[in-house]
């Protein structure tokens, strides 16, 4: 791998996958964060914190609530938690 060594304590999860679409299409699906629980089924919210600049940046925040294991699809942003199941990550932007 290509990916730096994680310190100790620190907890790292990545994949990658080949998506058939214009890269311009995948950036807007990926930064538009409050669509995630419409496609996502272990996201059920993800938000920024309230700026004057919404646009991702590397070192900003996002937080991201989640159910692990994912609820039943279809999961739109109306669908109610599993409270045994909801996590929530503080993310930090290392890429964009």
């Amino acid at each position: 791998t290509n990916l730096p060594s994680v310190p100790p304590g620190v907890f790292n999860a990545s994949t990658r996958i080949e998506i058939d679409a214009p890269i311009e299409t995948v950036w807007v699906t990926l930064l538009d964060f409050p669509s995630y629980p419409n496609w996502n089924p272990f996201v059920t919210n993800a938000l920024f914190v309230p700026l004057a600049n919404q646009t991702p940046v590397e070192h900003d925040r996002l937080i991201i609530n989640s159910q692990i294991p994912p609820l039943t699809p279809p999961v739109t942003n109306s669908t109610l938690s599993n409270p045994l199941h909801a996590q929530t990550s503080f993310e930090s932007i290392t890429h964009i």
